[in-house]
């Protein structure tokens, strides 16, 4: 991560790792699929970003954060049409690596709760919004134990730092709202067929 620093160690970037499960699959994987397998999903997405695509790693107008990667990217094995590097993202996961002077610069937040959720997406977006280049560079590899997709229970803990998002990021609060509605339904239907 560091080699990104060598010609300038003033450089307005952030790096971050790929971040890989035990399986060798992105951590990414699970919301990526369902993105590329699923148009209603993409339609939604769509619509609470005022109807642009969105980009990779972005945050939509309506605070969600997405974790989109091209599909390349989340393979096993690295192929001739991977991208190695992925730039001008608007936020990344907490395995970074920066120029230490800029901490400062970063969203600093009131955290009460216990887990608070996002805070690497407050920190790395507030640097995107002052000219940072964002980027995840796919040979430098962290390691997550595989998780469980996210419950009913866990998306409705994560409503107050999305409102966060919103508020910090000057965000559609309508598009919060109708996005908080729909996933709510959304997350119910998935988990009672789950049951």
């Amino acid at each position: 991560m560091s080699k990104h620093f060598n010609k300038d160690k003033n450089k307005k970037q952030i790096v971050s790792a790929a971040i890989l499960f035990r399986n060798l699959t992105h951590q990414a994987i699970r919301w990526n699929n369902a993105y590329y397998s699923n148009f209603f999903f993409r339609l939604i997405l769509r619509i609470f970003n005022f109807g642009f695509e969105p980009k990779y790693m972005s945050v939509l107008e309506s605070g969600r954060i997405i974790p989109k990667l091209p599909k390349e990217f989340l393979t096993k094995t690295k192929n001739k049409k991977s991208k190695k590097i992925i730039n001008n993202l608007q936020w990344v996961c907490s395995t970074i690596a920066y120029n230490k002077k800029f901490y400062r610069l970063g969203l600093k937040l009131n955290i009460k709760q216990a887990k608070a959720y996002y805070e690497d997406v407050f920190f790395t977006h507030s640097l995107y919004k002052k000219g940072f280049n964002l980027c995840i560079d796919r040979d430098c590899i962290a390691y997550h134990p595989n998780t469980n997709p996210t419950n009913f229970k866990v998306f409705i803990e994560t409503v107050i730092s999305q409102f966060n998002i919103v508020k910090f990021f000057n965000k559609s609060f309508l598009l919060f709202f109708i996005d908080i509605f729909i996933f709510s339904i959304i997350f119910i239907f998935y988990n009672i067929n789950e049951k």
